[in-house]
C-alpha cells in the first residue's frame, strides 16, 4: 500500500476537485432540467458515484507515476504492448508475485466500476459488461498511443474481464430481474429492514 500511495498519492487532490466540479455540475442540472425530487437526488449521486469511477480509473491507468514521463535513453527500447496472456507472471525466478499483484489489482479496479453501472443505469448486464471491457480496451489503446511509459497488455484485458464478472456476481443478487425502465433503488441498500 505504500508504494500506492506514493506512486498515486499525488493524484487524491486533483481527484477530489475534479469529483467535486463533477458533482456541482451534475446537481446543477439536475435541478435545473425538471422538478427534483429525492429519486431524482439519489440517481444522480449514484450516476456521480459511478462518474467518480471513470475519473478515477482513468486517473489511475493513464496519468504516469509521478505526473511526468519516465527518461527514455537513446538506444533503449521499451516493450510498448504484450499480447501474451499472462506475461510477465512467470520470470527466471517462478512467479512473480509483483506482476500478479499487479494484475489482482487491475481486476478489482473494475469490480466497482460493473456494480455500480448494474445498480445506478438501466443498462443490461450483458451492455454493462460489454461496455466496461470497451472502456478497458480504450485504456489499453490510450496507453499503447502516448508516451506516457505504459503499455498494452493483454493480461489486463483479461482481468479488467475477471474484475466485471466479479463485479456481476456480487451485484447479480440484487439485480436478477429488474425491468428496463427503472433502475434498482438505492432506497432498497440503506433501508432498516432487510
Amino acid at each position: 500500500m505504500t508504494n500506492a500511495i506514493r506512486a498515486f498519492g499525488w493524484l487524491v487532490p486533483w481527484f477530489f476537485l475534479v469529483s467535486v466540479i463533477v458533482l456541482i455540475v451534475m446537481l446543477f442540472v439536475s435541478r435545473f432540467s425538471k422538478r427534483p425530487n429525492k429519486r431524482d437526488v439519489r440517481e444522480t449521486l449514484g450516476l456521480w458515484c459511478l462518474a467518480c469511477w471513470y475519473i478515477g480509473v482513468v486517473m489511475i491507468t493513464i496519468i504516469p507515476n509521478g505526473g511526468s514521463a519516465p527518461i527514455q535513453f537513446e538506444g533503449e527500447d521499451r516493450a510498448r504492448f504484450s499480447l501474451v496472456p499472462l506475461d510477465g507472471w512467470f520470470d527466471q525466478y517462478g512467479l512473480n508475485l509483483t506482476a500478479v499483484r499487479e494484475s489482482a489489482l487491475n481486476a478489482i479496479l473494475f469490480v466497482p466500476g460493473m456494480i455500480l453501472t448494474l445498480w445506478f443505469t438501466k443498462m443490461r448486464t450483458s451492455a454493462a459488461f460489454i461496455f466496461l471491457i470497451g472502456f478497458g480496451g480504450l485504456i489499453e489503446i490510450s496507453q499503447l498511443l502516448t508516451n506516457w511509459g505504459r503499455a498494452l497488455t493483454v493480461t489486463d484485458i483479461i482481468m479488467y474481464s475477471l474484475g466485471t464478472v466479479f463485479g456481476w456476481g456480487i451485484c447479480g443478487s440484487h439485480v436478477k430481474r429488474r425491468t428496463l425502465d427503472k433502475p434498482l433503488s438505492t432506497k432498497r441498500i440503506f433501508s432498516k429492514s432487510h
